[in-house]
């Protein structure tokens, strides 16, 4: 007689993909043969906020041991914040790598990317970061407030002092930058991608009342080429530089100071793209 555990691992990882993330940690702790095919790869992909709807808000999370990499959606549900934190917790002794895929409600102001860097910066393991700005899940076209994808200073310092192991980073919002941030990021000479960019919720306007100083990134070129030799590890880096006027003489001094680098993608506010492969 077969048992389920003749069936071939291909078959059993395509019936585990079914599976919400609730019910796929405890299936990873029945066995090291369904631990191994579960964590085999190198990222799991979830939608939270679809298990939490098909579960009645009665998630329960196992951790999960081998487990190093994870993708989460957000989206949706206002408490989708509090169970990504619980979850990302319960796995800190194992997740090296963790992609968020953001879609704010813009209706709820109770998620912010400041918030999600604070549950991330918790967990020293990680190798790398990527938060990623989707559309909203909230209402069309209603505004937002400024502080909830709002990138500064006091973000990039949390990230880098906190998550000193990082080699990639990746994130998109409203930059709000100084100096102060290349010289933070500059303390970490182990970085292999970094990706920053500039930009907000699509079909949705920034809400500025009240704000004194709309964001701004204010790098000076002298501080940008002291960044590049920093970093002789980079193989790619993608960032927005302000005010910066790019030309090939400058990107050049990044070429020389990084010799690995691969994708070189500087954007300023003239819109001017440089890449060197």
């Amino acid at each position: 007689m077969l048992s389920i555990n003749h069936i071939p691992p291909e078959i059993l990882d395509k019936i585990f993909k079914l599976f919400s993330y609730s019910e796929l940690t405890s299936c990873a702790n029945v066995c090291r043969h369904w631990n191994a095919i579960i964590t085999h790869g190198t990222l799991l992909s979830f939608d939270i906020a679809k298990d939490n709807e098909v579960s009645s808000r009665s998630l329960t999370f196992h951790f999960v041991s081998n487990l190093t990499g994870i993708c989460l959606l957000l989206k949706r549900d206002r408490y989708v914040f509090e169970m990504t934190q619980k979850l990302i917790q319960l796995q800190s002794k194992t997740l090296e790598k963790v992609i968020l895929d953001y879609s704010p409600n813009a209706h709820h102001d109770r998620d912010s990317y400041a918030k999600l860097i604070e549950v991330c910066a918790q967990y020293e393991r990680l190798t790398h970061l990527k938060i990623r700005v989707w559309t909203c899940s909230g209402i069309k076209y209603e505004p937002y407030g400024l502080s909830r994808l709002l990138i500064n200073d006091s973000v990039i310092n949390e990230i880098c002092t906190k998550l000193q192991k990082l080699t990639s980073l990746d994130l998109h919002g409203h930059l709000d930058l100084s100096n102060r941030s290349l010289e933070t990021m500059n303390q970490n000479h182990n970085f292999i991608s970094i990706k920053i960019t500039d930009g907000g919720i699509p079909i949705h306007e920034v809400d500025f009342y009240g704000v004194q100083n709309k964001p701004s990134v204010q790098f000076s070129e002298d501080v940008l080429v002291d960044f590049s030799k920093k970093h002789p590890l980079l193989e790619q880096l993608e960032l927005y530089v302000g005010q910066v006027i790019i030309c090939k003489a400058f990107t050049d001094k990044f070429v020389v100071n990084c010799p690995r680098i691969k994708v070189l993608k500087l954007y300023s506010s003239n819109d001017i793209d440089q890449k060197n492969e």
